[in-house]
């Protein structure tokens, strides 16, 4: 017996316990993981079937906000017309999520209320038969009632013209037939919600009918009661009543049989008069149901004519919308253009500007490039000069001097502004040697330092007075006057010229800065000019693109999903206008999920190959096995038994007999490895039931898709499409940052990992130097 049968036994049998004996049914749980896993998978079902109900709902609301604005507002039909053409067939329903009981609504228990209130004055007023009041009885009962006289019989006029309308309407219901099967399919009470406010305008006929039978009830309890006293009078006076009846018998049966007589007669000759009567009905029913029925085709005209001029009237706001939107579009992109062109001449002018100042920094860089060579040849040769002139006819020691005091310069820290200053006066007086060693006129002790001094600065002053105090106050003994004065001229034009130097060579490198920052300045607008043309040419390819992207008129029969480009409907009455782009996204998805399934299915194939290869190895495998064995039972039939293989099977058959406890070890070794299996038999057995429901639960996911891909309409817009590709960017980036949050979390734990490595095996992480 199956362990499930067992159960179900058990079950049985603590049904059939009385109450106080049964057990909990929280003690026949085998696997709490899989009661618990259904019992989410049972509240995973609610709550889909809640959002159902609720998406039903909503669809039902809609539909009957459509019927009350076609048939109850715009019509004008009055609600006791279509309760009478209804009213066989007429079922109200509000659709709520949850059933409501009558019994218990607010509303119910106030006409109940209202109801006890009536019931409760109008007996004090109610007509009571056989019952005797003085005057003075009944002002003692009406000055107990709660209300006056007047409001008695304002209460009980109200009450007669309610009871009146309620019969009214009754009558007009009964003498119209119920037909009108075209209104009963458009307002279906079994799926529209507006059918509630037909409910809110009968409900009064309803409570009214409940106050109706309640004074009927009450008037029967009085009357039983009246008539059980009266009959209780009646039953002493019978046999006097017997008596005298016995006595009138005879003289009153014969009036009696006379008058049966004329009834028959009258009834005899108002039968013509029925017949006369009800072929009158019958006329006048059938002019109802021919009115009722040319009312029907009326109203059935009049809904098409209204839903085919909402429609033109739609498709005519649409196409404006989409005038104007294509309007706005064009002036948005046209302002952009210009704004843009603007922006690029604006860049243009400056990159033009930037090359022409590039080109002129260059000339001035090269002409100053050359200046400084030509001035760095000039000092060299100031140092050829001096050689030339000191070497031929001088003594080595005082070469040497001479040359020490030639490097000597005055001890002042020149700026660059005061090196730039001082260049430019010796440029106005400046030394222009006609050849080595001749003399100068810039920087000479000839000249009159007054004169001097009226043409240079304050720190070509001071340069030149610290250059003269050097001149007189650093002459050695062991030079003469002639090597002096040359030494003099000779030093003063070798520090012109490392001045000039020096100048030429900061202004070279100001040159060169100002040249950088240009062409940094340059690419950087050149760069800005690029985008900006890249930037016009995406604004001219979206107006053409604008201009292109018109609106086709689609009509998709039944089923069709994809469309081309140039597709157009034959019938543009019943057309839907489509712009291209949207036409060729949705191409593009549709296709994209096409390869979506092919490549699924392509993996489906390739692993049922794998499976039927793995199936053909294993049969391979067991064929070779059973070929091996066949061919070891071969060799063991041919092996000839000696004397020593049987002195072997011999002691190998006395030491393997076996005790009995080792046989009670190996029954019990048994007994667990089946108790195991059977365990593990369970456990699949419930994997499997549980893999048969999540399948029937996919199958019906996938049935229930393919259901809403069927009954989806081509009256999607661009923002529903917005809204499903902005749900999926949401939910793309939501699982990416779950992704990565995994991620770090899995290199946490990696990390964590090597650390109780190293941590349990230190030597296997040593490091060998």
């Amino acid at each position: 017996m199956d362990i499930f049968s067992q159960l179900d036994e058990l079950l049985q049998k603590n049904l059939a316990l009385p109450p106080d004996k049964r057990l909990s049914l929280d003690k026949f749980i085998l696997d709490e993981h899989l009661f618990e896993e259904k019992l989410r998978q049972a509240e995973a079902d609610i709550k889909r079937d809640c959002v159902q109900l609720e998406m039903e709902a909503a669809e039902l609301d809609r539909a009957a906000k459509t019927v009350v604005q076609t048939f109850w507002l715009d019509m004008h039909v009055a609600s006791q017309t279509i309760t009478g053409i209804l009213n066989k067939d007429l079922a109200i329903r509000n659709m709520p999520l949850l059933k409501e009981s009558s019994e218990e609504s607010e509303g119910f228990q106030r006409e109940l209320m209202r109801n006890e209130m009536y019931v409760s004055v109008t007996r004090f007023i109610a007509f009571s038969p056989w019952e005797l009041m003085t005057d003075s009885e009944l002002a003692e009962k009406q000055h107990k009632s709660p209300l006056d006289l007047r409001s008695f019989k304002s209460i009980a006029e109200g009450f007669q013209k309610m009871l009146s309308d309620v019969a009214r309407r009754a009558s007009d219901v009964q003498s119209c037939a119920p037909t009108g099967s075209i209104t009963r399919n458009l307002l279906n009470p079994e799926q529209s919600q507006a059918l509630a406010l037909l409910e809110n305008s009968t409900k009064h006929a309803l409570v009214l009918g409940r106050l109706i039978r309640d004074l009927k009830a009450h008037f029967n309890e009085r009357f039983e009661a009246v008539k059980q006293e009266r009959w209780a009078i009646v039953d002493e006076c019978v046999d006097k009543l017997d008596s005298e009846q016995r006595a009138r018998l005879g003289v009153s049966h014969d009036l009696d049989l006379a008058k049966v007589v004329m009834i028959q007669e009258e009834i005899k000759a108002a039968k013509p008069k029925e017949a006369v009567t009800l072929s009158l009905s019958e006329k006048n029913l059938k002019r109802l149901e021919e009115s009722l029925s040319r009312f029907d085709e009326r109203l059935k005209s009049l809904l098409k004519l209204r839903l085919q001029v909402c429609t033109a009237v739609t498709q005519e706001e649409l196409k404006v919308a989409r005038i104007k939107l294509w309007i706005l579009a064009q002036s948005i992109l046209l302002a952009d253009e210009t704004k843009t062109r603007e922006e690029l001449k604006e860049c243009s002018d400056a990159v033009e500007k930037l090359s022409k100042r590039k080109q002129v920094l260059q000339v001035k860089f090269e002409r100053k490039r050359r200046r400084h060579e030509r001035l760095k040849a000039q000092d060299k040769r100031q140092d050829k000069t001096f050689q030339q002139h000191f070497t031929q006819n001088t003594p080595p020691a005082v070469v040497q001097q001479l040359s020490k005091l030639y490097m000597r310069r005055p001890a002042i820290n020149l700026s660059a502004s005061q090196l730039r200053l001082l260049n430019k006066d010796l440029q106005h007086t400046g030394i222009k040697p006609n050849g080595p060693g001749e003399e100068t006129k810039a920087i000479s002790e000839d000249e009159s330092d007054e004169d001097s001094a009226v043409q240079l600065r304050e720190p070509c002053k001071l340069y030149m007075a610290a250059l003269k105090i050097m001149d007189v106050t650093t002459k050695k003994a062991s030079v003469d006057n002639t090597a002096w004065r040359a030494l003099c001229k000779l030093r003063r034009a070798k520090v012109e010229a490392e001045i000039k130097v020096q100048a030429t060579a900061l202004e070279l490198s100001e040159v060169e800065g100002t040249l950088d920052h240009v062409n940094v300045e340059l690419a950087v607008e050149s760069t800005r000019q690029s985008h900006l043309q890249e930037e016009l040419d995406r604004i001219v390819n979206r107006k053409i693109t604008l201009l292109l992207d018109i609106e086709l008129q689609i009509l998709l029969p039944l089923g069709q999903i994809e469309v081309t480009d140039l597709h157009d409907a034959q019938v543009v009455n019943e057309a839907i206008l489509v712009p291209r782009k949207v036409v060729r996204q949705i191409n593009n998805r549709i296709r994209d999920a096409g390869e979506a399934k092919n490549i699924a299915l392509a993996r489906a194939v390739r692993f049922r190959e794998g499976q039927m290869q793995m199936a053909h190895w294993q049969l391979q495998k067991a064929e070779l096995q059973l070929q091996l064995a066949k061919d070891e039972l071969k060799h063991i039939e041919k092996l000839p038994i000696t004397s020593e293989i049987k002195r072997y099977l011999k002691g190998s058959l006395q030491t393997s007999n076996r005790t009995k406890e080792d046989d009670s070890y190996e029954r019990e070794l048994q007994k667990r490895r089946k108790r195991e299996l059977m365990a593990q038999v369970t456990d699949l057995q419930g994997q499997k039931r549980r893999l048969r429901a999540e399948n029937l639960e996919l199958e019906r996911q996938i049935e229930q898709a393919r259901q809403l891909v069927q009954q989806q309409k081509p009256e999607q817009t661009t923002n529903h499409l917005l809204l499903s590709s902005t749900r999926l960017a949401s939910e793309r980036s939501k699982l990416e940052r779950k992704f990565r949050e995994q991620e770090q979390q899995l290199e946490e734990l990696r990390e964590k990992l090597e650390k109780m490595k190293m941590r349990t095996f230190p030597t296997l992480f040593s490091v060998s130097y």
